[in-house]
């Protein structure tokens, strides 16, 4: 019998990772300037640590379901409503986005391990569930029409 892993564990092991990378850095500036006793170096740290956790709270990609025709893409504070307009189909890939999104338009929520962009005409959006099977959809977002890539949906 295949041991296959669990997918709620590995999840878990993505939101880790994702977050020691982005609070590491900031935990090793903390000790350097506790080992050093520089006071600007706290001062850097703590702003660096309030844009960080505010940036986290905005685009990290959480939770994402459908309804009726209607995708919910969760972060920790805010989710996101897309109205399907024609499903294109599903595409095979992996956990990092199967094309390539174009130029430096695309802002948001870029780690190899879950993706939460939204550029000029396509919006991407993956949890840490994403098996690798994108869904490729037109949808209507915040009154523009985009084709949108989700992973990880439910």
């Amino acid at each position: 019998m295949e041991s296959r892993p669990n997918p709620v564990s590995r999840a878990s092991a993505v939101r880790a990772f994702e977050l020691s990378l982005i609070y590491g850095t900031l935990a090793l500036a903390a000790a350097a300037a506790w080992s050093l006793d520089i006071p600007e170096l706290w001062y850097a740290v703590a702003l660096f640590f309030a844009v960080d956790t505010l940036i986290v709270l905005w685009y990290m990609p959480v939770r994402c379901a459908s309804d009726g025709g209607i995708y919910k893409l969760c972060t920790p504070v805010r989710c996101l409503e897309v109205r399907v307009v024609e499903i294109f189909g599903e595409v095979a890939g992996g956990r990092t986005i199967p094309t390539t999104p174009r130029g430096a338009s695309c802002w948001g929520w870029p780690l190899p391990t879950t993706q939460f962009l939204s550029c000029r005409d396509r919006l991407y959006f993956s949890t840490p569930h994403c098996g690798g099977r994108w869904m490729r959809i037109r949808g209507e977002v915040e009154g523009r029409q985009k084709e949108v890539w989700l992973c990880g949906c439910q």
